[in-house]
């Protein structure tokens, strides 16, 4: 028997949930990657598919990897993670000439 298909409700859960997250580690609604990653979601609610994207968040040197599941009981996740080529010492604070 096939899985049943994740509810509307549940992806709109999920959606509430990583959204919310996003602005618990600083990445403020004004972001253009979090308004990517917002506008993903909400095509994602409206429909019934899977899906997967990567998006840049370049002002903080990350790339989201974003995780929509298509079964229910399985939930949507998002992954930071460092872009290419930037190091933790990309962030470190500097001192001021």
């Amino acid at each position: 028997m096939p899985p049943e298909v994740k509810s509307k409700a549940e992806r709109l859960k999920d959606t509430i949930m990583i959204l919310k997250k996003l602005q618990q580690v600083g990445i403020p609604k004004t972001n253009p990657g979090y308004q990517e990653i917002q506008a993903a979601m909400t095509e994602w609610v409206n429909s019934t598919e899977a899906a997967t994207h990567v998006i840049p968040i370049a002002r903080f040197g990350r790339d989201a990897e974003l995780i929509l599941p298509k079964d229910s009981g399985i939930t949507a996740k998002l992954n930071l993670r460092l872009m290419k080529g930037v190091t933790a010492a990309d962030f470190a604070p500097r001192e001021e000439e």
